[in-house]
């Protein structure tokens, strides 16, 4: 698959996404009676700032979860002839682009991305065929999701459906947790599953799915990382610049895989059980870094070769 195809969808398929979600505007407003979802390709009409630049915390991530999956609900039943276009972003076709680890000049960002790669492999692509699918936002990223902080309903605006697309259900919510992923480095999933838990709260993730969403999170950081290499190779006069942002996610990739994946997973399946992830982000052991072997899990292990501490969080 060609690297360069994303985000290409036209306007009017962008305008038929807001219009069916305008048809569920009930649905979208059980957070609060006052909320308004502004669908939009630009944030400069709504009030607020972009998530960003907000510095949430788990509150505010979980009310930003909720928005996705109340977003979701409302996709449930949306069609188009479009929908089923070829996307290198949508997580699904990850195991496509092994190709782009030759474009990773760092060997120990290329050892990163054959261990997600293997685990994608393993345990996400024989399942690919029988996971729920349905048309997903796609990319709900910080920069794309509008807030604003003295309210109580917190969002008020997700724009960009440019990446919007049919696909599983999971890849929508990994793409926030992948921008999460690492923004607290002694307990880089805390964030990620804060947002995840409350996003179940409105949408559901099938059981025998929820093992799969952490992999997903990391191979849509890890796909952004080997893309923006790509593009660093490709774009001389931008290549430190952006070797720098790739640099950021590879970070973030390894401290991600130091965390017992079970460890994750549990704390995914008890969340919504009880509290919300406004509760329950306090327990943070489960998140904590370097517990790789400390109970059994399905999935193959992988251990990063040394600790770091910084995070951030781009676009994309």
């Amino acid at each position: 698959m060609d690297p360069c195809a994303v985000s290409r969808i036209n306007r009017r398929n962008v305008l038929d996404v807001a219009g069916l979600t305008a048809l569920h505007t009930k649905r979208l407003d059980q957070m609060s009676a006052s909320a308004a979802l502004a669908i939009s390709s630009s944030s400069a009409h709504y009030p607020g700032q972009v998530l960003a630049e907000a510095n949430p915390d788990a509150e505010r991530l979980g009310q930003a979860g909720e928005m996705l999956g109340l977003i979701d609900v409302a996709l449930s039943e949306f069609t188009h002839p479009a929908d089923r276009r070829g996307l290198a972003w949508d997580i699904r076709h990850f195991h496509q682009l092994t190709e782009l680890v030759e474009h990773t000049p760092s060997p120990e960002h290329r050892r990163l991305a054959q261990s997600v790669f293997r685990l994608f492999g393993e345990n996400v692509v024989p399942r690919l065929g029988g996971l729920e699918t349905q048309v997903i936002h796609g990319d709900f990223s910080p920069y794309n999701v509008v807030v604003d902080p003295r309210t109580d309903h917190f969002v008020t605006g997700v724009i960009d459906f440019g990446d919007t697309v049919r696909s599983a259900v999971i890849f929508d919510p990994a793409v926030p947790m992948a921008n999460l992923l690492g923004r607290t480095p002694e307990q880089p999933w805390r964030d990620a599953c804060a947002f995840a838990a409350d996003f179940q709260r409105e949408r559901p993730i099938q059981v025998s799915e929820l093992p799969l969403l952490p992999i997903a999170a990391l191979a849509r950081l890890t796909l952004r990382a080997l893309i923006t290499n790509w593009r660093a190779e490709h774009a001389p006069d931008r290549r430190e610049y952006l070797l720098g942002h790739a640099k950021d996610d590879w970070i973030n990739v390894e401290l991600a895989l130091a965390v017992s994946l079970n460890d994750v997973i549990t704390h995914l399946r008890e969340a919504p059980q009880g509290q919300s992830s406004r509760a329950s982000s306090k327990q943070s052991a489960v998140f904590t870094r370097n517990r790789i072997g400390a109970s059994s899990w399905p999935f193959p292990r992988c251990s990063s070769g040394r600790s770091t501490s910084r995070s951030t969080a781009t676009a994309r």
